[in-house]
């Protein structure tokens, strides 16, 4: 498999749960689905454009890419914000990790299927993707199927890999933001996550960042936004 046979998603999808766990993490559940709507409503929109747009063999966007295209976005990243509002109290990494890896093997499964299954040819049937259905090794190495499965094990496996490389970036966002929350307390509880910092007190050096995210996510939970 070269980069060729990959949908530029595999590469471009990691980064967009980043944006959507960072944005759950710090600003909530509700804050982060505006985001997945918003980026659908523009990915529509980019679909839209592509099926006006001819290319050497017809548009460049069929009707069943697009159509797979937003199902997938939508649908996995949805699962996304739920996976990791799920964990959010677990590890740091455990929240971005899962709902990632979850949301990017369903965000492939469906866009390939739709797009490609030979199942799903009623959507379009002007649209011929018989090369898709054709019978050769996954991967070249693994057991007989259709090529388009072939094609989504190996987009599969860059997002994996992007997946590891965006937790990078959330690990260190995360410095000095953290906020603790205690639960099964008939109230509500916040705390800073960085601990008492005896260390520099009375040196004006402290970030009391983590004290206002504690405050701000208390009143979000407070009135159901969380």
């Amino acid at each position: 498999m070269c980069i060729r046979d990959r949908t530029w998603g595999a590469l471009t999808y990691p980064f967009a749960f980043l944006v959507t766990d960072i944005t759950n993490r710090f600003y909530g559940l509700t804050a982060a689905r505006k985001v997945v709507l918003f980026g659908f409503i523009i990915g529509l929109f980019c679909s839209f454009i592509g099926t006006q747009l001819q290319g050497e063999f017809g548009p460049l966007v069929t009707l069943r890419i697009a159509l797979g295209s937003a199902t997938a976005f939508i649908v996995a990243h949805f699962l996304d914000i739920s996976i990791f509002n799920y964990f959010r109290e677990e590890k740091w990494w455990k929240a971005p990790l899962i709902s990632s890896i979850l949301g990017s093997s369903i965000d492939t499964i469906i866009f390939f299927f739709i797009a490609f299954s030979s199942v799903m040819s009623f959507l379009e049937p002007s649209n011929d993707v018989t090369w898709a259905s054709e019978q050769i090794p996954i991967l070249g190495i693994l057991g007989t199927a259709p090529f388009w499965v072939s094609l989504a094990v190996a987009d599969f496996l860059v997002k994996l890999s992007l997946v590891t490389i965006s937790l990078i970036p959330f690990k260190y966002l995360g410095i000095g933001n953290g906020v603790n929350i205690t639960i099964g307390l008939p109230f509500v509880r916040t705390s800073p996550d960085h601990g008492t910092a005896f260390d520099i007190a009375g040196k004006g050096i402290a970030n009391p960042e983590s004290f206002f995210r504690a405050v701000k996510y208390a009143q979000k939970m407070i009135v159901g936004d969380i």
